[in-house]
C-alpha cells in the first residue's frame, strides 16, 4: 500500500464522491447524517466505515458497501487492522494513514494490493474521509474503487484468460 495524490485518482466515481464530501465538510469532518442524505447513496456500495479500536490499538472496518462485501468478503468485516494484517509493516503503515485521517482530520488518497486470507490478492484505490457521528463521535469513511482481484486483472490484459 502506498499513498497517492488526489490528481492520482482516475476514477469519475470517486472524484464526484471526493468533490461531494468536501462540500459538506464542517471542522474537517462529514457528519454520518448528511453522508445518509439521498444524494449520497449511488456511492454507498463503494463505503467502508472505520472506528478507532483503543483497546487493541487499531481500526475496525466495517464494509457498507455490496461491491466491498462481494470481493472482501463479509467475514472480514469488523475485523480491526492488526488481526487483518499480521505483518507488522503493513498493519503500522495502515495504522499510520488512519492516524492522519482521525486525528489530524486529514483526507488520505491511497492504492494497493493486499491479500486477503482465503482471498485472491485484491487490488484497490481509495480516499479516506474523516466523519463525524453524534455525540462526536470519530469516524472514518473509506472509498474504494477499482478492486479487483488478481485474476480479474490477469483476464482484462489482452490475450490473457
Amino acid at each position: 500500500m502506498r499513498e497517492i495524490s488526489e490528481n492520482d485518482i482516475a476514477d469519475n466515481g470517486m472524484e464526484a464522491f471526493t468533490r461531494l464530501v468536501k462540500s459538506d465538510l464542517r471542522d474537517g469532518a462529514i457528519d454520518f447524517s448528511t453522508l445518509q442524505e439521498p444524494r449520497y447513496m449511488k456511492y454507498w456500495q463503494h463505503l467502508t466505515m472505520v472506528e478507532r479500536d483503543e483497546d487493541d490499538d487499531a481500526y475496525r472496518f466495517f464494509f457498507v458497501g455490496t461491491q466491498i462485501v462481494r470481493v472482501e468478503g463479509e467475514e472480514f468485516t469488523g475485523m480491526t487492522s492488526r488481526e487483518i494484517w499480521a505483518d507488522d509493516t503493513k498493519y503500522h503503515t495502515i495504522n499510520g494513514m488512519y492516524d492522519r485521517i482521525f486525528q489530524n482530520r486529514e483526507i488520505v488518497f491511497s492504492t494497493g494490493i493486499v491479500e486477503l486470507e482465503g482471498k485472491e490478492f485484491i487490488h484497490w484505490n481509495a480516499g479516506s474521509f474523516p466523519l463525524r457521528k453524534p455525540p462526536d463521535q470519530p469516524l472514518c469513511v473509506t472509498y474504494l474503487s477499482h478492486i479487483q482481484t488478481a485474476k480479474q486483472a490477469v483476464t482484462a490484459i489482452p490475450g490473457h484468460c
